[in-house]
């Protein structure tokens, strides 16, 4: 998933089954501002470590959960559990258009609604 802070940096939450892509971490739901690689089985940011600004350990990988304690990083070497509701997303995509016509000049545009 991506997401935009309100200052326009982008931000991802994703499933990485081990962060560090050494075989023994644990697999979690990660948010990040660096862009998941989604054709790597793990270590997803490439990065070789378990950087990023808030997890949450989850088998999971389709969904992360709606209700869990996400460890978020305030700073090094702070952390801080905190347990987060996530609400689900609703996205709505809207277009509309109207169709005129003169001898001189033409617009078209139609109106589709789509809420996923």
């Amino acid at each position: 998933y991506k997401g935009t802070t309100s200052d326009g940096v982008d931000q991802y939450i994703y499933w990485d089954k081990d962060c560090a892509g050494g075989g023994d971490g644990a697999s979690r739901w990660i948010v990040d501002a660096d862009a998941p690689d989604l054709t790597r089985k793990s270590d997803l940011d490439g990065d070789g470590a378990c950087e990023y600004h808030a997890r949450t350990d989850s088998t999971n990988k389709e969904f992360p959960p709606p209700v869990a304690f996400w460890m978020m990083r305030c700073g090094a070497p702070t952390s801080e559990s905190m347990l987060v509701d996530l609400a689900a997303i609703t996205t709505t995509e809207t277009r509309t258009s109207t169709t005129s016509s003169t001898s001189s000049s033409s617009i078209s545009t139609s109106t589709t609604t789509r809420t996923s």
